[in-house]
């Protein structure tokens, strides 16, 4: 037999553990800075869908007559599906109240309408998070440009 074979050392026990430990450190590291990437681009991506419903209920009321248009008009919004049915206030008969949820995100918009009979018309919306931060937010009088 060869001698060069025979007197060849193998690896040690310490130097395959001392492997194993650099190789899973690097893999959790790794998967870690991926799995905390998709979170942060997903609750951008609901953060900017969020901010696109706010601003199209805005436009929405702005051509609406009045709630019942605005209500059609809201159908299929930005991933929205209407959750509540409209709630008319009842010391207020022309306050309107929407809640739409985002699905599987958390995300919820709350949106009033005001139609009074000798004031402007008047919107809010605001859209929270699953933590109930406000992400998108806005106030609209009609007459205003």
């Amino acid at each position: 037999m060869n001698k060069k074979i025979l007197n060849k050392k193998g690896i040690s026990i310490a130097e395959v553990v001392i492997a194993m430990a650099v190789v899973t450190i690097v893999t959790v590291t790794s998967l870690s800075i991926v799995f905390t990437s998709t979170r942060s681009t997903q609750k951008a991506a609901y953060t900017t869908a969020a901010q696109y419903f706010a601003a199209d209920a805005v436009e929405c009321f702005r051509a609406a007559k009045d709630a019942e248009q605005f209500e059609t008009a809201m159908t299929f919004r930005g991933g929205y599906t209407l959750c509540e049915p409209s709630a008319v206030d009842p010391e207020k008969e022309s306050q309107y109240q929407y809640t739409y949820q985002l699905a599987d995100s958390g995300y919820s918009a709350v949106v009033t309408l005001n139609y009074p009979d000798k004031e402007r018309p008047s919107f809010t919306v605001a859209v929270t998070d699953h933590e109930g931060r406000v992400v998108a937010q806005h106030f609209f009088l009609k007459g205003d440009s």
